[in-house]
Formats: C-alpha cells, structure tokens, sequence
C-alpha cells in the first residue's frame, strides 16, 4: 500500500482568523477561512489582483508566522472577495505551518 505522504491537507477554522495581508508598500487586513501548508482561503475587503505578491502574518496558536504568497484566485461578493493565497514554496514555513495547527488541533481538543 502506498501513503501519500506529500498529500496537502486542509484546515478550516471554526470561526475566521484575523490576519494581517501587506501588499507592496501598503498595509491591509483579512479574515483566514481555511489553511494548509501551502497557501490559505482569505476573505478581504483590500483589492487584490491575480498574480499580486503578498506577505501575510498570522498566529495560529502562540508563533507568529510570516507566509509570503501571491494571489491565484478571486471570487467577487457584495462585501470584499473571497481570494486564493498560495504561500512561496519553503519547507520549514510548511512545517511551522503543521506544527502550530497540530496544537492547536490538541488544544481544541483537550477543552472539549
């Protein structure tokens, strides 16, 4: 039998998790909806354009973390925009990225 072990999980959070989204020289916010090591599901009221470099920052559990990516999807709504952020490839983000959802993931699961 053979595992994929590069397989890409996803995460979706309970409620949104607020993150800070720069883009160039400006400065913006967005609630994440869903994550995985390699890029996230982001709602925001910022524009953003497909192709546009961004760096977004974002506590999971107690590190914050630092994922640089660029926009590949959007998905216009009457509010903002849905968009698709996928992270830069970079295995030690990847692994900060499982090791803090992991906790969180036992801490979810520990209060309940």
């Amino acid at each position: 039998m053979f595992y994929k072990r590069k397989e890409i999980f996803r995460y979706t959070f309970g409620s949104p998790l607020e993150a800070e989204l720069k883009m160039g020289d400006e400065n913006g916010s967005c609630r994440m909806i869903d994550i995985s090591p390699g890029g996230a599901k982001v709602f925001s009221d910022n524009q953003l354009t497909k192709g546009m470099e961004v760096v977004m920052q974002f506590v999971l559990m107690q590190d914050t973390i630092t994922a640089p990516g660029k926009v590949v999807w959007k998905q216009a709504s009457h509010e903002g925009a849905l968009y698709g952020i996928d992270f830069n490839e970079d295995e030690k983000l990847e692994e900060q990225i499982i090791s803090q959802l992991k906790f969180r993931r036992r801490n979810e699961i520990s209060t309940k």
